[in-house]
């Protein structure tokens, strides 16, 4: 399931816009892949801004990070702190 709350009015550049929509795309092809064991993910999507500044965010009901996960390490960098 995906959930989707945008705040209308906001305009983004296309040299900004197109590699933001990369990424964002990124991660919600992450939180559906690996998110859920059972490939039943659910996904939160938000943007809200004003004329200076955007703010995006990704976020999924998954499984989480593993207890020995590190952000010093390089292989743990899927997880976020």
């Amino acid at each position: 399931m995906l959930h989707v709350d945008v705040k209308t009015g906001i305009a983004i550049p296309p040299d900004k816009a197109i590699p933001v929509a990369l990424f964002v795309n990124e991660l919600i092809a992450n939180a559906a892949k690996y998110g859920s064991p059972d490939q039943r993910s659910e996904i939160w999507i938000g943007v809200v801004g004003d004329d200076r500044e955007i703010s995006v965010s990704v976020r999924d009901r998954g499984v989480g990070c593993r207890p020995t996960s590190s952000p010093t390490r390089a292989r743990d960098w899927g997880c976020v702190w």
